[in-house]
């Protein structure tokens, strides 16, 4: 559309007019192809198998041992940069780094007022969490929690920036939804039902103050 303006101040526009819409009692509704795709788990796992085997279908070992690999780097890092060194603090491994996110989905299920509660016998029993770690070595391992390389992250103005790389080991295990499970036509998608302020964009959109939630 373009505005045109005349020598005695009028304007008018031109450009394509918007249909004229009626209200109408009677409705059309078009018949939705049927849905013929394949569709739902796509693994061999048997009958009975445990949770811990079909978490594996999306979480891997070689997830475990990056996180553990850069937790141990970014700790050497961060003690040069401190020019001190960690004395309460030794390098994990994969095995410990299972414990541990398995110990956050665990707090998720089961929530306390504080962390500290899941670690202590008298006020609350949670067997699964003392026999995993101490607080001590929990909050350690929190202290010094990295997904990727800090020193190799490339120039935020450069080509190559990634504004998720932080969190990239973790977003790129999505792909493994898809090799394990092929969703049906119906999805439900959930939304965000507390206030947020965040600055990060994201997917180029930037995130707003959402008091009410989305709803």
């Amino acid at each position: 559309m373009t505005i045109v303006k005349h020598k005695g101040g009028g304007t008018r526009t031109s450009g394509p007019k918007t249909p004229h819409l009626n209200w109408t009692n009677t409705l059309n509704f078009k018949e939705l192809e049927k849905y013929e795709n394949l569709s739902g788990p796509k693994h061999s796992l048997p009958v009975g198998s445990s949770e811990k085997c079909f978490s594996q279908l999306f979480v891997t070992s070689d997830f475990y041992n990056k996180v553990a690999e850069e937790k141990n780097k970014y700790a050497a890092l961060s003690q040069r940069k401190a020019g001190t060194v960690d004395n309460n603090w030794e390098d994990t491994n994969a095995e410990e780094i299972q414990a541990y996110i398995g110990i956050l989905i665990y707090m998720g299920l089961v929530d306390l007022p504080e962390i500290e509660d899941y670690f202590q016998g008298d006020f609350c029993v949670c067997p699964l969490v003392r026999q995993a770690m101490t607080l001590k070595r929990f909050k350690k391992l929190q202290q010094y929690l990295h997904l990727n390389d800090e020193e190799g992250r490339p120039d935020q103005q450069s080509a190559d920036s990634d504004i998720l790389y932080k969190a990239r080991p973790a977003v790129d295990l999505m792909d493994k939804f898809t090799q394990a499970y092929i969703p049906h036509c119906e999805l439900a998608v959930d939304e965000a039902m507390i206030g947020i302020r965040l600055g990060a964009q994201l997917c180029g959109q930037t995130q707003e103050w959402l008091p009410d939630g989305g709803t």
